[in-house]
């Protein structure tokens, strides 16, 4: 529930609060082990996420959109949005 969270540092919060309660009951193993999976899934959030950007910014370069409002629009940096360009083959997506 807490990744439908979209602020990192709140969500970070609600999961840390979450294990605190949880530490009172599990053993120090099964703590051990939820953190291993909350970190584990974090890095697959944050993976599957990236792709998601790099979707829309694809689509946007196909549509003629500019390299600066891909980046403002999918947060994603200059030069993975100019490797997608590349990618994507045709010269729409203007830097400016």
């Amino acid at each position: 529930m807490a990744k439908t969270i979209p602020d990192h540092a709140k969500r970070d919060a609600c999961l840390a609060a979450a294990v605190a309660l949880a530490s009172r009951y599990l053993t120090k193993n099964q703590e051990k082990n939820i953190l291993e999976v909350l970190k584990v899934g974090d890095y697959l959030f944050d993976l599957i996420a990236d792709e998601g950007k790099k979707d829309v910014a694809r689509e946007m370069l196909r549509a003629g959109e500019t390299v600066f409002r891909i980046i403002q629009y999918t947060k994603l940096d200059k030069e993975t949005v100019l490797q997608l360009q590349k990618e994507v083959g045709e010269p729409y997506g203007v830097l400016m």
